[in-house]
């Protein structure tokens, strides 16, 4: 092979690499704020607040509502990642969230601009008639 046709090969491809990622980038420039009410088992409740930091950090603050006994809270931090497409929508965005303390990996699908839906460990929606939605605050 020429050595001209590959030096243009490679500079093709790589010009196209760098295209191709900085396309796909999103920039994240403040945190999105979600709180609700999710279900729990073995409790009543889990008054939940979900923070996306800019740069790709997460803090999920939980209380644990139990009957006749004192609230339990938990703190869990680690990365998230913005995953593109759910199902039959490319478009959909999903939130993967990665703990730093090698936790349960948790999903949830931004439905719309103003909510998220906790998923299932595998990424599907929960079939229930309970409510899985966190409101975005901020």
């Amino acid at each position: 092979m020429n050595i001209r046709i590959l030096k243009t090969t490679l500079i093709t491809i790589s010009v196209f690499s760098v295209l191709l990622c900085g396309c796909t980038e999103k920039k994240y420039s403040k945190p999105s704020i979600y709180e609700g009410e999710l279900p729990c088992k073995g409790c009543k409740g889990v008054t939940t607040m979900l923070t996306l930091n800019s740069d790709l950090t997460y803090t999920m603050s939980e209380t644990f509502h139990f009957s006749g006994e004192k609230d339990r809270y938990a703190v869990v931090k680690g990365r998230w990642v913005p995953l593109k497409g759910f199902k039959n929508d490319n478009s959909a965005i999903v939130y993967r969230l990665l703990p730093d303390n090698n936790g349960d990996i948790m999903y949830f699908l931004m439905p719309d601009a103003k909510s998220i839906r906790k998923l299932n460990r595998n990424g599907e929606i929960i079939k229930s008639k309970k409510n899985y939605i966190l409101r975005k605050k901020a």
